[in-house]
């Protein structure tokens, strides 16, 4: 098999493979704005199961979230102190799902929301201008006709902020 014909499998298979992406990542992208409607519309069990499955992939805390059906989309660390419990602790301000009056968090921090929402925005955007591009099979990786090497500089901008924060906490002692 030839690299053209590798290539027309890899494209033909690739609707599937998307389809596949856009279902998962698309479920896993929406079910923490699914947590809040829930909880506003009555049906708290089935909310805070969604709340619960999420706390183990993100820290939820309350003051680094954001909250939907309330008066405000964020709320500041003093605002949860006074609408709930005056504690710093995060093990226990992670509990707060929001009440009300307040509305309800969704079951993840804005850092996930972000993070999560434009991977998955970005896959369906880019899908429809995928055409011909040759995604699993480039040759010479130094060659120009590899198309992944344009995914360097975002890698890269992604991976330097944390490196950086491991070295400030490392050689300066800086707690976040």
């Amino acid at each position: 098999m030839n690299t053209a014909q590798v290539s027309q499998l890899q494209h033909r298979r690739l609707p599937s493979w998307f389809t596949l992406f856009g279902v998962v990542a698309g479920g896993y992208v929406l079910l923490p704005f699914l947590a809040p409607a829930l909880m506003a519309i009555g049906w708290v069990g089935l909310g805070k199961a969604i709340y619960f499955i999420y706390s183990f992939l993100c820290h939820q805390l309350p003051e680094r979230s954001y909250f939907l059906f309330g008066l405000k989309f964020t709320y500041s660390l003093s605002e949860i102190q006074a609408a709930w419990q005056n504690t710093t602790n995060p093990l226990i301000l992670r509990q707060f799902i929001g009440n009300p009056e307040m509305g309800w968090k969704l079951a993840w921090s804005d850092r996930m929301v972000s993070m999560f929402t434009s991977i998955w925005i970005f896959g369906l955007l880019w899908f429809p201008f995928a055409g011909s591009y040759q995604l699993f099979h480039c040759g010479d990786w130094r060659s120009s006709s590899c198309q992944w090497r344009w995914m360097a500089r975002p890698i890269s901008s992604a991976i330097s902020p944390g490196l950086v924060r491991v070295f400030e906490t490392q050689t300066c002692g800086w707690e976040y």
